[in-house]
């Protein structure tokens, strides 16, 4: 799952899948809060209990991995609140 890795910009965090953003984590306090809302039909985003993996299901078929969630390398930064 090397096309898969989480960006965020000042206010969300997303998934992003070969380049394309497929999910935005729900913000603290919102109904969402804490779960992945998907922005592309078919993706499905789930990131286990210690925040350290990230799986991503397409049309209900999990793609290859999971993979380490890449917080540091990725955003520089574990986020505000994930």
């Amino acid at each position: 799952m090397s096309n898969v890795k989480i960006v965020s910009t000042e206010s969300d965090l997303f998934v992003e899948f070969a380049g394309i953003r497929i999910a935005k984590r729900g913000r603290p306090g919102t109904a969402h809060a804490g779960t992945w809302i998907s922005l592309e039909p078919g993706f499905v985003v789930h990131l286990n209990a210690d925040l350290s993996v990230i799986t991503v299901e397409r049309d209900g078929v999990a793609m290859p991995g999971p993979q380490e969630a890449n917080w540091g390398r990725e955003i520089g930064q574990r986020p505000f609140s994930v």
